[in-house]
């Protein structure tokens, strides 16, 4: 399962007692983004900490602190025995713009693969749950069961059939936003369009720019 790795726990828990949550769950969404998966061996995860995960640090933190959390991490996935997961700790540190409660977001993900929901669960854990659908016509199903409190649609690995969601996605209740995470794609500006002329409050991510708007949105979407 994703996320269940025990250097990925160390590494979450790590970032997550010395870094407010929404950097930390940006430091590991992006880092984890420069792979072509999650790493699945003792080696590989070395090999991440030193590489991908000392880039995503730097550039949203200083020498200094990298420095301590790289060491930290270092020390404790040199040490013998399993590592159990522990309950996440709450940081003293700001959390973000956006305020948030205490359950988490359902978020329904409109893409062809599963690549940015295992992210988001990965950097975010169990502040979402990410939910695939890759066929916009099979939404209705999702409606009452599954209550998507946000729609994320993955332009970077599109879905089927992406004309027909804004007009399908009138049957989610209406304070749900519509998120598009797009690189400036021509189909992703016709499905605000498409959004906007339904009525469907949207909001546009550019992945170039980073994750953080992103998980701005799903934290602050937390019921």
């Amino acid at each position: 399962m994703p996320g269940s790795a025990p250097e990925l726990i160390v590494i979450r828990e790590v970032l997550e007692g010395m870094l407010a949550p929404d950097i930390a769950a940006a430091v590991l969404f992006t880092a984890l983004d420069r792979l072509p998966g999650e790493p699945s061996s003792p080696e590989g995860w070395v090999q991440f900490v030193t590489g991908p995960l000392r880039e995503a640090l730097r550039e949203r933190t200083n020498e200094e602190v990298a420095g301590d959390l790289l060491g930290r991490i270092g020390q404790i996935l040199g040490s013998a025995g399993p590592v159990e997961e522990r309950p996440q700790r709450p940081s003293q540190a700001p959390t973000g713009r956006y305020p948030t409660t205490k359950g988490p977001t359902r978020t329904l993900v409109v893409a062809a693969g599963s690549r940015l929901a295992r992210l988001l669960k990965v950097a975010l854990d169990n502040q979402i749950v990410p939910m695939v659908l890759n066929d916009p016509r099979r939404l209705s199903a999702f409606v009452h069961d599954f209550a998507p409190m946000l729609l994320l649609v993955d332009m970077t690995d599109p879905a089927r059939f992406l004309p027909s969601l804004p007009e399908l996605a009138k049957a989610l209740d209406p304070e749900v936003i519509a998120v598009i995470w797009d690189e400036g794609t021509e189909a992703g500006k016709a499905l605000t369009e498409g959004f906007q002329a339904v009525g469907r409050r949207w909001v546009w991510v550019n992945r170039h720019e980073g994750v953080e708007p992103l998980i701005d949105l799903v934290r602050a979407s937390r019921s």
